[in-house]
């Protein structure tokens, strides 16, 4: 398993891997609020790789997984009761975690909580901060065992239109 910085040839890939993640909680359950025509979509990705924040985990060098990390911090950020107060520079932010259906359970996420970890640390951040969709359990399990401590659970609207309810977690780097 690699990770890597995303190039404008994985966008394509990327793209799919949202549409395969829709199908699958169509023919499923849904754990995400997430909207196919809304995000993340294409554009998504396509301005995540051209901001240079976007990352891809290659397995058998295919990608089964992407990610966001930066230090943008959504609005709603400011309202919630972080433990670990800090500016914003010191803020690493996880956005957009998707892994391909057919490879979860595979330790993937783990591995990119570690390589985010080390990523923010050696950008001199001190915390961790991220936020997934309520009804989305099993990133709540994975972030809760990981260790990040639950915030609070809030409303959000993300990307300006899909309004949900989102638990906000930090970890301290």
């Amino acid at each position: 398993m690699v990770i890597t910085i995303a190039t404008p040839a994985d966008t394509a890939i990327i793209a799919h891997t949202y549409d395969e993640l829709f199908a699958y909680e169509a023919d499923t359950q849904a754990w995400t609020n997430w909207n196919p025509h809304i995000y993340p979509t294409y554009e998504t990705a396509e301005q995540a790789v051209s901001l240079q924040d976007m990352y891809v985990v290659r397995t058998a060098g295919i990608i089964t997984g992407s990610f966001r990390i930066n230090q943008e911090q959504p609005a709603e950020y400011a309202q919630q009761p972080w433990k670990y107060p800090a500016l914003p520079q010191h803020v690493l932010v996880l956005h957009t975690l998707c892994i391909r259906p057919m490879y979860s359970g595979q330790g993937i996420a783990h591995r990119i909580l570690d390589f985010a970890c080390r990523y923010g640390r050696s950008h001199g951040c001190i915390t961790f901060r991220i936020d997934t969709y309520a009804g989305n359990m099993p990133a709540a399990h994975l972030y809760e065992q990981y260790g990040f401590r639950l915030v609070s659970i809030a409303p959000l609207l993300l990307h300006g239109s899909i309004q949900e309810n989102q638990r906000f977690y930090e970890y301290k780097l």
